[in-house]
């Protein structure tokens, strides 16, 4: 994956963060189970349509949630397997997480 910084472009960062591709693991665990692709490819341009119907500015909103979101569970994980670390340390090994997530 690519990385891309939201002051850049704001447009393409959206973009980006928006299609990240999770259908791509969402179209082989379906394709496992033998679950009808053709119903999960029209979900797929459901969503598709819905994110294209976003204004720019809600589409950066629903990017920074998700952005948060992944930065708490993080924290959670992180707080869990080591107890032992401070809330500095907890923020620092949550940073190195999200810069090395793209590579």
């Amino acid at each position: 994956m690519r990385r891309c910084e939201l002051g850049a472009d704001r447009e393409v960062a959206v973009r980006w963060a928006l299609h990240a591709r999770p259908h791509h693991a969402q179209l082989l665990h379906a394709r496992s189970l033998g679950s009808d692709i053709p119903q999960m490819t029209t979900a797929l341009a459901f969503q598709a349509e819905r994110i294209r119907a976003m204004t720019a500015d809600e589409k950066v909103r629903v990017a920074h949630a998700l952005w948060v979101q992944t930065r708490e569970v993080l924290s959670s994980g992180v707080r869990a397997r080591n107890p032992e670390y401070s809330t500095a340390q907890v923020a620092l090994r949550v940073r190195e997480l999200m810069r090395d997530a793209g590579t």
